[in-house]
């Protein structure tokens, strides 16, 4: 089972899905659910493409789909290489999409640097990392 959880950079908070479970490598839903999050423009529409993925791919009834966390939580960038992975991301799979209305750096895991290497996820830019590596960006 692979998991993957959503995540949606806005300028004073950010948005998480649900942890979603099963069939998120590309050749699953992975290609699918990426394309539907480079669409989202806003929080509405991200979470109106939360509800519309659930309904056709995993049909859960959890009536939370969405969580909202601070901003700050992420301080001025997003670490990858952390022990503590597992505390804060979790999930197998990471779909990030910034709307926060500025460059938000990245430091992914690299199998060759231990220390990670540094990444600039653009404004409106998406991106999918697997286990903290960087897959794709656009």
């Amino acid at each position: 089972m692979t998991r993957w959880t959503f995540f949606l950079l806005l300028p004073w908070y950010f948005l998480r899905s649900m942890e979603f479970n099963g069939d998120m490598y590309p050749e699953g839903y992975g290609d699918i659910a990426f394309e539907l999050l480079r669409e989202v423009q806003d929080a509405e529409s991200f979470e109106a493409m939360i509800l519309k993925f659930n309904a056709q791919a995993h049909k859960y009834r959890d009536e939370t789909t969405c969580f909202r966390g601070d901003i700050h939580e992420m301080r001025r960038h997003i670490d990858m290489t952390k022990d503590s992975y597992y505390d804060f991301w979790f999930s197998d799979w990471i779909f990030i999409k910034n709307l926060s209305g500025r460059n938000f750096p990245l430091v992914v895991k690299k199998p060759w640097s231990p220390k990670g290497s540094a990444f600039l996820l653009g404004c409106d830019e998406a991106a999918r990392l697997h286990f903290g590596e960087l897959y794709e960006s656009k």
